[in-house]
């Protein structure tokens, strides 16, 4: 194979020569990857939603968090006690009409 692919430096680091550790981004390196994203509704106070990903292992995740009435949507942390994971399932926490977008992340090496 040949020496190509692609590289984003930090601010003052020359792209053809910076070390990987002053790189943002690289092809060479691996990336996270998507295993499944969607967003669930709350239909009841105080609800328990179970998205299983069936990984085997507990995944990294994001989730965003909207509730009516709110100028903005917000991040849900995982200590926060409404989005947290194990090797089966992604436990959403919310309420009624309460949204919860997510995406949960695949392994490096998957």
């Amino acid at each position: 194979m040949g020496n190509y692919g692609f590289k984003i430096s930090q601010d003052g680091y020359d792209v053809k020569t910076a070390d990987i550790k002053n790189l943002i981004m690289t092809s060479k390196a691996n990336q996270w990857k998507i295993h499944m994203k969607g967003s669930v509704t709350f239909v009841s106070k105080n609800q328990t939603i179970n998205v299983a990903h069936s990984l085997g292992y507990t995944p990294a995740f994001m989730a965003m968090f909207h509730s009516e009435g709110w100028d903005a949507d917000r991040y849900v942390p995982s200590f926060s006690g409404q989005a947290s994971t194990d090797g089966t399932n992604l436990k959403l926490r919310g309420s009624t009409d309460d949204v919860i977008s997510y995406v949960i992340f695949k392994d490096f090496g998957a």
